[in-house]
């Protein structure tokens, strides 16, 4: 964390990943897995994705209609 790369490497993830993780969390209340198994989790995931690249469509699209 002490090289420059690294800071911008950081700071880039606060942007691109860590909303999502906050979005699925708080709005969509997914705190934990339901299923075990490794298989089971990443379908349980994947869906959880898509749910907010839905709702992110969803806002654009009403964003883009006004």
């Amino acid at each position: 964390m002490e090289q420059p790369e690294s800071k911008k490497v950081y700071n880039l993830r606060k942007i691109t990943v860590e909303p999502v993780f906050g979005n699925l969390k708080q709005n969509f209340g997914f705190r934990e897995f339901l299923l075990r198994g490794l298989e089971k989790v990443k379908i349980e995931m994947n869906l959880a994705c898509i749910a907010h690249n839905l709702q992110k469509i969803w806002r654009l699209k009403a964003a883009n209609s006004c």
